[in-house]
């Protein structure tokens, strides 16, 4: 079963005042000790048709590697972060 970690919000403002709101869910980790790694998985259906797979050598790293890889998606399409939860919370 899949839970998500966070949901990191963004929003992008366009050159003729359109505004397009993203919504990105960061899961739980998933540990794999037969390959001694843990994988991410990050939903970003505004920017990508797939589900996108990050891997770290535990889960914590897993877990950094996949907010720094949203930020730098964010960063490269100038979309601005309005907010960053956990699922539930408002």
């Amino acid at each position: 079963m899949t839970t998500p970690l966070l949901q990191i919000i963004g929003r992008r403002q366009y050159d003729d005042g359109t505004v397009n709101d993203l919504l990105v869910t960061v899961f739980v980790p998933v540990a794999d000790p037969q390959h001694h790694n843990a994988r991410c998985r990050i939903r970003m259906p505004s920017l990508f048709a797939a589900d996108k797979h990050i891997f770290g050598v535990d889960e914590a790293q897993a877990v950094e590697l996949a907010i720094g890889f949203v930020r730098q998606m964010f960063d490269y399409r100038h979309i601005d972060v309005t907010a960053v939860r956990r699922p539930g919370q408002p």
